[in-house]
């Protein structure tokens, strides 16, 4: 007797993106940690946390090597909703603070930056 053959993976997926939809997670901005005069406030990155998803749970590590903390060192853009025509700042410091991964943002000089300063000042954004 003939064993069964089965489809090869790669005919099963197709080779395209995966449709999911916007993942995300979002944690408040430590309050009264905003500087006007500096133009920087302290922010939560990611924690380890798991967050529901559609295939399951998921937790990001944080273990050594798990995240490429230089660029964030050196000044990883900061996005208003991932939107790369709304660059309103960069990192200035990162690290990790038990599980969480945080960052100090410091807003750019120009219109977008005035903007998500302002938004954080009066408590209109109160989450990243």
């Amino acid at each position: 007797m003939r064993a069964k053959s089965f489809p090869t993976v790669a005919k099963l997926i197709p080779n395209e993106p995966l449709k999911t939809g916007d993942l995300f997670r979002s944690y408040p901005i430590a309050k009264g940690s905003l500087d006007k005069e500096k133009r920087t406030v302290r922010v939560v990155v990611s924690t380890e946390m798991p967050v529901n998803r559609w295939f399951g749970k998921e937790t990001l590590s944080h273990a050594d090597g798990a995240i490429r903390m230089s660029r964030f060192k050196n000044g990883a853009a900061v996005l208003i909703e991932h939107d790369t025509d709304r660059h309103c700042g960069i990192t200035k410091e990162a690290e990790l603070v038990g599980n969480q991964f945080e960052a100090t943002v410091r807003f750019a000089r120009d219109s977008v930056g005035d903007f998500a300063m302002n938004r954080v000042s009066d408590d209109i954004y109160k989450f990243v």
